[in-house]
């Protein structure tokens, strides 16, 4: 175990760690000589989760020791649903807007006594048969968001290439 009464900001950094509610991944030493052990690397977390295996690799090849930590990663991506409005201008809408535009009696702009009353008249009718032709759809989707933005697809890609190995 570490002892962390040694030096006082050793105990101080490791407090704040604590209190802070991070504990650390790492508790053996990571540089080992013949007179000494030190624990120098460190891998502090907040999540707790038994399936975060953490540990030292063994090897004579460094001075220090390296570290990892091993997140279980699930491949399932959160999904959220989002809505997309839209109209649909597909040509047989538009044929159907074109055909009410041409059938509808004109006569019925003749009962207005100006100009400017004819003219809003007209654009209240053209309106209402476009919202006719070209309703206005809302549909939900299920949209695939990460919840692991850190994982870049590169890092996704070696994830899965190494689990081939």
């Amino acid at each position: 175990m570490v002892n962390f009464s040694l030096r006082r900001t050793v105990a101080q950094f490791s407090d704040f760690g604590l209190f802070s509610a991070f504990y650390p991944l790492i508790n053996k030493p990571t540089r080992i000589t013949d007179t000494s052990a030190t624990l120098i690397d460190n891998i502090f977390t907040n999540v707790h989760n038994i399936e975060t295996k953490s540990g030292i690799w063994i090897t004579n090849i460094f001075d220090l020791l390296p570290v990892f930590v091993a997140l279980p990663i699930s491949s399932k991506k959160c999904k959220t649903k989002k809505y997309i409005t839209k109209q649909d201008f597909s040509q047989c809408n538009i044929d159907r807007f074109k055909y009410d535009l041409a059938t509808y009696p004109s006569s019925i702009l003749d009962q207005y006594p100006c100009v400017n009353l004819m003219c809003t008249a007209f654009l209240d009718i053209v309106q209402m048969l476009y919202k006719n032709a070209f309703p206005v759809r809302t549909r939900s989707v299920n949209v695939a968001v990460n919840h692991r933005p850190w994982i870049t697809p590169a890092i996704t890609k070696s994830i899965n290439k190494k689990n081939l190995v």
